[in-house]
């Protein structure tokens, strides 16, 4: 079975449902459907109080660690000592590895690499995990030939990026979503991740999130247009926050765990905290 995975940041449930929400607002009629006929909600807060953070829900989603529950507290931004040494130990990229699988994150390095990140203290769970597992990560030369993404999807944030030779020109969410299934098609589990939904929600910037959520959906909707008998697709977030824009940081909603495809014939509505996502992928 072949695997695409969506991480996206601060997108949680909408507490009015997915029709009369901000999704509905900025959205075509059909991304909402998907959301309505094929996610169910999933806890957080892994029952701690206090506001749900990146650092610890990423690093449950990845490794299956009740993180909150075990620190009782909630980290945000990037993982540090003890988070670092469980997203070392124990990732889904390591799991799927170690089983013989394929496994790939399509996010392209380009102003960046991996390593200096890491060195600045500005690396994601993901980067952490994609560092200290796999082999090859993605550049700015293969972001170039089709064979990478970008996290914010179109390419828009790289173009004034004139130091950096090869930066590649700006792209339709459409198009992007043709070359994320193509990557699955070379991978059993292939990972993007997406945080512009985050950066609005925090600045409370409703012509931002606008224009993000335009880009995801069109992205999306393209994706699972192309996933049909070819690919499953799962997508989740680390805590809610664009839901809300009455507020500038994240909220204590639920956020959605959606499985399209294959995958789907597996109960993933039995999946009722973060952490116990990582579990549900050993059926891939």
């Amino acid at each position: 079975m072949k695997v695409v995975m969506i991480l996206i940041d601060g997108f949680g449930v909408p507490l009015e449902n997915w029709r009369n929400s901000i999704y509905s607002k900025y959205t075509d009629s059909s991304f909402i459907s998907l959301f309505e006929n094929h996610s169910t909600p999933v806890d957080a807060t892994m029952g701690v109080s206090g506001i749900p953070q990146s650092a610890t829900g990423q690093t449950a989603i990845f490794t299956g660690i009740k993180t909150s529950e075990i620190l009782q507290k909630h980290i945000p931004a990037f993982p540090r000592k003890i988070l670092k040494e469980w997203i070392i130990k124990q990732n889904i990229f390591k799991n799927l590895m170690n089983r013989g699988k394929k496994a790939l994150f399509s996010n392209a390095y380009v102003r960046y690499t991996p390593e200096e990140l890491e060195e600045k203290g500005y690396a994601s769970v993901t980067t952490v995990m994609a560092r200290h597992t796999l082999k090859h990560f993605l550049n700015v030369n293969d972001l170039s030939s089709g064979k990478a993404l970008f996290h914010d999807i179109t390419r828009k944030t790289l173009q004034n990026l004139n130091h950096i030779p090869g930066i590649p020109p700006v792209i339709e969410p459409e198009e992007a979503a043709e070359h994320l299934s193509t990557l699955a098609g070379n991978n059993d589990f292939t990972l993007f991740e997406y945080f512009l939904t985050d950066h609005a929600g925090h600045k409370r910037n409703f012509n931002a999130l606008k224009e993000y959520l335009n880009d995801f959906s069109r992205f999306f909707i393209k994706l699972i247009q192309l996933a049909e008998n070819n690919f499953s697709v799962i997508l989740i977030s680390d805590h809610g926050n664009c839901e809300n824009m009455n507020v500038s940081g994240h909220t204590l909603n639920p956020v959605p765990l959606f499985v399209y495809g294959e995958l789907a014939e597996q109960n993933y509505k039995q999946v009722k905290v973060i952490n116990e996502i990582y579990g549900f992928l050993e059926n891939i």
